[in-house]
């Protein structure tokens, strides 16, 4: 899952893809005009080559979560799924109580 913002026409555009061919058909289609820019993708795949490395990631996607995209106007259902997330990865990561703490679960 990956959440892509952009503007095209000067109108600010965002969702949420999938990682499968149907979600990246429909970012390539969103995103294929020479109009779009201020492109700006938040991906959802932890990196990292130990749990301490995986941790801080997750800990800095969050934080670049509420930075940069927390802001928009998503619908309820759309929040609970980035929530969701948020949640279960929180909870194997021992980030739980800090992402609570800070709204983001």
């Amino acid at each position: 899952m990956f959440i892509g913002y952009y503007e095209l026409d000067n109108k600010e555009y965002f969702n949420i893809y999938y990682k499968n061919k149907d979600g990246y058909d429909t970012w390539y289609s969103d995103t294929f005009s020479p109009t779009c820019k201020n492109i700006n993708i938040l991906n959802f795949i932890i990196y990292g080559s130990t749990y301490k490395d995986r941790k801080e990631y997750l800990r800095e996607l969050a934080i670049k979560w509420q930075l940069e995209f927390s802001n928009l106007s998503w619908s309820y259902g759309e929040l609970a799924e980035i929530e969701n997330y948020f949640y279960k990865n929180g909870k194997k990561y021992g980030l739980l109580k800090e992402f609570k703490e800070n709204c983001i679960c």
